[in-house]
């Protein structure tokens, strides 16, 4: 049951986390390619640091990147 309550609060975490950061790129982006590109970005990081130690995710990461880079 904590483990659940772990992982639940880190998605609603991560969830503000990616719109603060939305929030600010508009700054300096424009606000559809913020709220549209930097939630891929962040899943692509997340592939690419978990095929560090499992390779498994390499072809994840690959696969991620090029959809984020369309």
């Amino acid at each position: 049951m904590a483990g659940l309550l772990v992982f639940g609060l880190a998605v609603v975490t991560a969830s503000f986390l990616l719109a603060w950061a939305a929030e600010a790129a508009q700054v300096d982006i424009s606000g559809g390619l913020a709220i549209a590109v930097l939630p891929e970005y962040a899943v692509d990081l997340y592939f690419a640091y978990a095929a560090g130690s499992n390779p498994e995710y390499v072809a994840y990461a690959a696969a991620n990147m090029t959809g984020s880079n369309r």
